[in-house]
């Protein structure tokens, strides 16, 4: 899937006073698509250059020819798939294989360490996600309440971190979602459920490939059809959970993402 044009409208070194996150925006519908990122070479970079342009090139291949209020992500969260299933590839000994040239032996040696590290990536993300939404649902539901209390009781029950001693402050306030993205965080983890489905579906039945093994997708004209033809052209035209049975066979399940981070290794 051609990416050039976005990257040559997007925005990607650090420079002095910009802003230190990473987005994607789509200014017009009408193929205007533009990325931010503050790009260093490191693993870390180079998925939220995955994650980003997996963004862009949804939107790129939403289909013209619908109306305009349809020229947009069927969800949130199935454009958060697409971003998180080419993210993860920054992990992935094939892909780094098959993009940058890494020797069959580095890629061998690499390997359990780079899926061990995605693995843990994922769980540990499983359960933050569990304190955000819980917490910005208590917040709304009663925003007088004691909302540090709140937040550290959330983060013990779910992430096993112990508040320090004495601690009494509004540490809920720095995550930067709270007040920019709110109630927004739990569609990261349906993105990443969905991107385990979309995974195990191309490789068993787009490219008919071995599921135990990694896959890359670079360079797999098939793939990049599959995806712009029956998952990103139809826009917002359908209610997500149709376009994920259309797309996938079935509705939106967590099995692949527990077969893929839990039970495959």
């Amino acid at each position: 899937m051609e990416s050039d044009d976005l990257l040559s409208k997007s925005d990607l070194f650090e420079k002095d006073g910009k802003y230190q996150h990473a987005f994607c925006t789509q200014i017009d519908r009408s193929g205007d698509i533009r990325v931010v990122c503050n790009i260093k070479p490191n693993y870390k970079w180079m998925g939220t250059m995955l994650h980003e342009f997996g963004h862009a090139v949804y939107d790129k291949f939403i289909s013209p020819k619908l109306p305009w209020q349809l020229r947009e992500h069927a969800h949130i969260f199935t454009t958060e798939a697409i971003a998180m299933l080419f993210g993860r590839f920054a992990s992935n000994p094939q892909w780094l294989q098959d993009v940058i040239g890494i020797s069959e032996n580095e890629k061998n040696e690499i390997a359990e360490d780079c899926f061990n590290s995605l693995k843990l990536e994922q769980l540990i993300f499983s359960r933050w996600v569990q304190v955000m939404y819980r917490f910005e649902k208590e917040l709304y539901a009663d925003p007088d309440q004691n909302l540090n209390k709140l937040w550290w009781d959330l983060v013990e029950k779910y992430q096993l971190l112990k508040k320090p001693v004495g601690r009494d402050e509004p540490d809920w306030a720095a995550k930067i979602h709270v007040a920019l993205y709110p109630a927004y965080y739990h569609n990261y983890m349906l993105g990443e459920l969905l991107a385990s489905q979309l995974y195990f579906y191309i490789t068993e039945k787009v490219l008919k490939a071995d599921s135990s093994e990694d896959q890359s997708f670079a360079g797999k004209k098939e793939v990049g059809e599959y995806l712009k033809h029956l998952f990103f052209s139809y826009g917002a035209l359908y209610h997500w959970s149709e376009l994920i049975k259309k797309s996938t066979g079935e509705e939106l399940t967590p099995k692949y993402y527990a077969r893929q981070f839990v039970e495959l290794h």
